[in-house]
């Protein structure tokens, strides 16, 4: 029975988690978007949710929704901010999209935890924050026409998302993937103990062990991976991600510029934009 005790604590908490909380800060995180607080029932605290509109909403018109994944706790940290990248890059009115930014309490992996409830961020967006994007905005709110960005290790999340979930996201970008298994410092230290609770559960949503088992549903798509490469030197997890890809036969993009440094900021995310939003062969 004692056995049974953690198990059922999860259950219950998990049964009995509370709707999402959500209001509009008075004063934007960043100039120019809006931004709004949310107290989700996936994980602890309140967080951020950044939008950034198109200067103009035309009436009836319905947008695609770009969600880019921070790589740090909150939006904005030593790698950049991607909202205010795609604002210097106006890629909400270039391409006619609104784009969300969520935030993370954590250093975020990504993934749902096996033993914390309060630590599910790939259920965090999933079932919070895209119903309240579709609910508050007007998004097209179809998986054809809403995609995910990642870079670094929140390109994990993106390719887990996009892979088990087709019907929320319909495409993908990445740059500069994490890519291979965590040895045991990487795993308590840098988050990952924390975002998977357990190696099983890790292995269990890693994309290098997804990819080949949904290869027959990914064959029939029409280019919706796009991976995106930086450089100089050897970008090792990127390399191993293409050579999955094409080992496996899985249609995708390759983008390459030795100029991208590894930060939000050094000129790849219009690419991956375009990638995502007009599926380029």
């Amino acid at each position: 029975m004692k056995a049974l005790i953690p198990f059922i604590t999860l259950l219950v908490q998990t049964l009995c988690a509370a709707e999402p909380a959500i209001t509009k800060d008075p004063v934007a995180v960043t100039s120019g978007s809006d931004s709004w607080t949310v107290e989700s029932p996936f994980l602890p605290g309140k967080n951020k949710i950044e939008v950034l509109l198109p200067k103009t909403l035309a009436e009836g018109r319905r947008y695609p929704v770009v969600c880019v994944l921070p790589v740090n706790a909150g939006t904005k940290g030593d790698w950049g901010h991607p909202l205010e990248e795609a604002m210097r890059h106006d890629l909400a009115d270039r391409h006619q999209a609104i784009f969300v930014v969520p935030s993370f309490p954590v250093l975020p992996w990504f993934g749902d935890s096996a033993t914390d409830p309060r630590m599910r961020q790939n259920r965090h967006l999933s079932e919070c924050v895209v119903p309240f994007i579709d609910a508050t905005y007007p998004t097209l709110a179809s998986p054809d026409r809403r995609a995910l960005i990642g870079f670094s290790k929140s390109a994990l999340g993106a390719l887990q998302l996009f892979i088990l979930e087709p019907q929320t996201f319909g495409a993908v970008a990445v740059f500069e993937n994490w890519w291979g298994v965590p040895d045991a410092t990487q795993w308590e230290s840098w988050g990952f103990a924390v975002c998977y609770g357990t190696r099983e559960n890790y292995d269990a949503l890693d994309p290098q062990k997804l990819l080949p088992k949904n290869k027959d549903r990914l064959h029939e798509s029409k280019c919706p991976i796009a991976v995106l490469i930086g450089g100089p030197g050897p970008r090792t997890g990127t390399e191993l991600l293409l050579w999955q890809l094409r080992n496996d036969a899985i249609p995708h993009t390759e983008i390459r510029n030795t100029t991208w440094g590894h930060s939000w900021t050094s000129g790849w995310l219009p690419f991956a934009v375009e990638a995502v939003l007009t599926r380029r062969p």
